[in-house]
């Protein structure tokens, strides 16, 4: 499941690379932080991630982009 949300995730943001740096759950939330190179620049950020009927699904992305 986590292998298809992070091919999903690359596949919406076509950075050189996106890695999973760490993360916090619970039994019904989980907080994913991540870093990465767009095309310019850099990014990190959190993925906010809800367990609903057995499956997670993301909440919300909070990503910050910098620029070289």
């Amino acid at each position: 499941m986590l292998d298809q949300f992070i091919g999903d995730l690359a596949a919406e943001h076509p950075e050189k690379w996106v890695r999973m740096e760490g993360g916090l759950a619970t039994s019904e939330k989980a907080v994913l932080l991540v870093s990465g190179q767009p095309r310019a620049g850099t990014l990190s950020g959190e993925v906010i991630l809800v367990r609903e009927n057995d499956y997670w699904r993301v909440h919300d992305e909070i990503v910050d982009f910098g620029l070289h």
